[in-house]
């Protein structure tokens, strides 16, 4: 788990290489037991993204707020 929400994107780094890298991570979690559920992968995933990302990540918070999915 300390892995999983250390794991912040570096500036300018590759987002298909983090999204494998936190799929992973979260898949072996699952393999002992633990499991983390759409919703909070999803938000712990923009909470991982750099600074740079800031204005997506609002978009799609604000997008989904209020919402029941």
């Amino acid at each position: 788990m300390k892995g999983l929400f250390n794991m912040k994107m570096i500036e300018g780094g590759s987002i298909a290489n983090h999204l494998n890298e936190f799929n992973i991570v979260t898949i072996q979690l699952s393999s002992v037991g633990v499991t983390v559920d759409d919703e909070v992968r999803a938000l712990l995933f923009l909470c991982l993204l750099p600074e740079s990302w800031n204005g997506l990540v609002m978009a799609i918070s604000n997008s989904v707020s209020g919402s029941s999915t």
